[in-house]
């Protein structure tokens, strides 16, 4: 008669990897889809903005840059957003009392939450 071993930790370590790795490719596709979103060019000398209702224009490519992951392995999460320096693409999401928002975060989450959780639970 055999015996069963207790392999807990192991399977334990094996399933936050795996956890890691999806929340990680979901991550990267929310990203990219980010980037995507705002990655129409208006050059010098600027005068093809965006308006109002649309998402923002590039101008430096500073705010697809300051798109950026973060991850917290010990309480498997990660985090998609800006980094100090482009924190202004908050205002342009929701707009201030001289602009109108020019939506692009919150459209791009709504476009894409499907597809995001099911990568997020290891599907295609």
């Amino acid at each position: 008669m055999g015996f069963l071993e207790w392999k807990g930790a192991e399977v334990s370590k094996e399933v936050q990897d795996a956890t890691m790795q999806n929340l990680w490719a979901a991550a990267v596709f929310l990203q990219n889809k980010l980037r995507e979103k705002i990655a129409r060019s208006n050059p010098p000398p600027y005068k093809n903005s965006s308006k109002e209702g649309e998402p923002p224009k590039k101008r430096t490519g500073n705010l697809q840059d300051g798109i950026q992951i973060k991850d917290n392995p010990a309480q498997l999460t990660i985090e998609v957003g800006l980094v100090e320096n482009a924190d202004y693409g908050v205002f342009l999401e929701f707009g201030t009392k001289r602009l109108g928002p020019r939506p692009w975060m919150r459209v791009t989450w709504d476009e894409n939450e499907k597809f995001i959780a099911l990568i997020a639970s290891g599907g295609p």
